[in-house]
């Protein structure tokens, strides 16, 4: 595959010195991308897996010399180029008999083998907290999506928000605007409440306007565009650091991303405006539904831990270190960006930050510091929603 090097078991002993130089990755679709994995092993901190024919899965990892491209690995080279811990081996296995290779499915993956105990008590105890939140705010998307099908069919002005209050006159309403809108489909009243809650499922995430706070990924995506301004703000306080040209790309590849997240992210949420429109679609294409509610889930994939690393610095000398880490693990738009949220083919060509490479042989990610890093990563996976 074009610009990418691909590295088998009976390779592994290569010397890296002998291999041919990489070329820029620039992936044409996202499934191609892969999905964001936090492992805790140092020196696969950005690496991404995707469905791969022959061998189940493969890695994608950042170049470990800090420059430009990716290797391309199946699990058999991953135990060759590094020593994944217990967690991450064990979070391949449970990735690896994924029905679908998506950041949704991957994200509850890694919760529950947290919720364990593998990556450490903080993050077992975010995790189930995070479950908790999940199930919560998929019982009151039911309930709103309920409430807004109910108006749209035979409005009475309710007010649709958090503090809508349940009484058995609403429910005895709600059972027969569904039988009635049932009717009009041509389906049962259990099929379309069933319908109702999967729908539900896949909005948890995106969130509705009448829900309030704002829901995981437009939490996420506000993050990632104060990131990008405190990351151009930061530049131009310390314009001396070597780094400071690294945070200024760094932060225009956050912006750009965080502005075709918000894209997807109100074409996505459009969809909730008519809720029975969107019932018949889900009865007729579901798939169609669901590809166009996953888009800001995976625009967003992988920058949660790169606005981490920068909030969790706190000094200029970690800021400057933080940044090179940064730079290997900042996910890459492919062109179908393109597509999903308008933007211009030449913008995403000219994100490629302009400072990819840390000091050749630096032992930041090996030996004593790796134990360290390991203790970060765990750290980090507790702070991760």
């Amino acid at each position: 595959m074009n610009g990418l090097l691909t590295i088998h078991a009976q390779h592994a002993r290569v010397s890296i010195l002998n291999l041919p130089l990489i070329q820029s990755y620039k992936p044409a679709s996202f499934q191609e991308r892969g999905v964001a994995v936090p492992f805790t092993t140092p020196r696969l901190s950005g690496a991404r897996v995707r469905t791969a024919q022959r061998t189940g899965t493969e890695f994608v990892v950042p170049n470990p010399s800090g420059g430009r491209g990716v290797y391309v690995l199946h699990w058999g080279g991953v135990r060759q180029f590094c020593r994944p811990t217990v967690h991450d081996t064990l979070l391949h296995q449970r990735i690896a008999r994924l029905p679908v290779m998506d950041p949704r499915g991957v994200r509850r993956t890694v919760h529950a083998l947290a919720a364990e105990g593998m990556a450490g008590s903080e993050a077992a105890a975010a995790a189930v907290a995070a479950a908790a939140a999940d199930r919560k705010e998929r019982l009151l998307t039911n309930f709103l999506l309920l409430i807004l099908l109910m108006e749209q069919i035979e409005p009475l002005g309710l007010r649709v928000n958090m503090e809508t209050e349940r009484t058995p006159e609403l429910d005895l309403r709600a059972r027969r605007i569904v039988s009635r809108f049932a009717a009009s489909c041509g389906s049962e009243p259990d099929r379309v409440s069933a319908d109702l809650e999967a729908i539900s499922e896949i909005f948890v995430p995106i969130g509705l306007e009448a829900i309030a706070p704002p829901s995981r990924l437009p939490r996420l995506n506000a993050r990632l565009d104060g990131t990008a301004t405190t990351l151009g703000e930061w530049a131009r306080r310390f314009p001396n650091e070597t780094s400071a040209p690294l945070a200024v790309s760094l932060s225009r590849s956050a912006a750009l991303t965080s502005a075709c997240a918000a894209a997807t992210l109100r074409d996505a949420r459009s969809m909730a405006v008519n809720v029975p429109g969107l019932l018949r679609a889900w009865i007729s294409t579901p798939a169609e539904v669901t590809v166009r509610t996953s888009r800001p889930e995976w625009v967003l994939d992988g920058w949660e831990r790169f606005c981490l690393l920068w909030e969790t610095a706190s000094h200029v000398s970690e800021q400057c270190a933080v940044l090179l880490e940064m730079a290997q693990i900042v996910p890459v738009l492919p062109r179908e960006a393109t597509e999903w949220a308008g933007q211009e083919r030449a913008e995403l060509e000219a994100l490629e930050p302009g400072l990819r490479n840390a000091r050749l042989n630096e032992p930041w990610r090996a030996g004593a510091a790796a134990f360290s890093l390991i203790a970060r990563n765990e750290h980090l996976q507790s702070l991760i929603e």
